[in-house]
């Protein structure tokens, strides 16, 4: 076996390893919710009619499914992204990250997918068991301002794409509902933000050259996006989801032609970064941002041309 491939096998493998750990962790917190339940219980003295067990079943259950989801790719876990890009990661802030990339996703489930009334009764269990657990994580002044304005730029992301939807199907000029195409996802890509701040400020604080990893994280964010919007093409229509990509796909014309003029443009805006400009714990970062960007926009173009392609 060549040397080459021998090693980017062990690599895979061992990254693998690494993200089955993060939905582990994730997992393992059910454990603090219960032991508080057991005191409630406890308190209210209900322990003989429902025992604490019954709460553990649904718990279970709950975070089972979120934890599917991610495992499956229906559903993005952007701690992973960081994780597999920073040298190391620090683990003093690694439940916060995951209950925050579950609380982004349950709220996005909740908005956009059809659930039955169980899935949802799910759906919201879960939902108050990461924000449970999330307020549990110790935070530094900096870091509580920072997801405070996190929590802000999700309010910016939804809004705006309600707004920049409209104006694409207002728009019967190409360049100028490319121009809105990028502005909502350059806008959408925003949501990556905290995954890298929060490691990164626990790492090396208010260093500057963070801004340039989150600005290159925000443009790896904006190209899976776009991707996965447009593999989602079927699923988004039958679950009555509007994103960018579904408008397009009820204009004239093809899809296709904006997907590529996308991804040449982000594609374009990474190679503004320059590796051998950082030191080199960043250059690595920037190294391997730019590696995984390159690797999702030839995803793309080897995939099979979709019908609206």
């Amino acid at each position: 076996m060549n040397e080459e491939l021998l090693i980017s096998g062990i690599k895979d493998e061992n990254m693998n390893r690494e993200i089955s750990e993060l939905r582990q962790l994730y997992l393992s917190t059910i454990d603090n919710n219960l032991r508080i339940i057991g005191e409630i219980v406890g308190e209210v003295q209900i322990s003989d009619s429902i025992p604490v067990e019954q709460f553990k079943n649904m718990l279970d259950r709950s975070s089972q499914s979120l934890v599917d989801k991610w495992k499956s790719g229906r559903k993005s876990l952007r701690t992973e992204i960081a994780v597999k890009v920073l040298p190391k990661y620090p683990s003093a802030v690694l439940k916060t990250s995951l209950m925050i990339d579950a609380i982004i996703n349950l709220l996005d489930d909740n908005l956009d997918e059809l659930m039955t009334k169980e899935e949802r009764v799910l759906n919201i269990v879960e939902l108050v068991r990461a924000t449970a657990i999330f307020n549990q994580q110790p935070a530094s002044n900096e870091i509580k301002q920072r997801i405070s304005g996190y929590f802000n730029k999700v309010l910016c992301i939804g809004i705006s794409e309600i707004l920049y939807g409209g104006k694409i199907k207002a728009s019967g000029d190409f360049s100028q509902q490319l121009q809105y195409l990028i502005q909502c996802y350059d806008c959408k890509s925003l949501v990556t933000d905290i995954f890298f701040e929060l490691p990164l400020l626990e790492l090396y604080g208010n260093d500057k050259r963070i801004k340039d990893i989150v600005s290159l994280a925000r443009i790896h964010r904006a190209v899976h996006q776009i991707k996965k919007d447009y593999r989602d093409l079927e699923w988004d229509i039958k679950n009555h989801t509007e994103t960018p990509i579904i408008i397009l796909s009820k204009k004239e014309g093809s899809v296709g032609q904006y997907m590529d003029a996308m991804m040449e443009h982000y594609e374009k805006e990474s190679r503004k970064f320059e590796p051998a400009h950082f030191s080199e714990g960043f250059r690595t970062t920037i190294e391997r941002l730019m590696e995984s960007i390159s690797e999702e926009v030839d995803e793309y173009r080897n995939e099979p041309q979709n019908i609206t392609r």
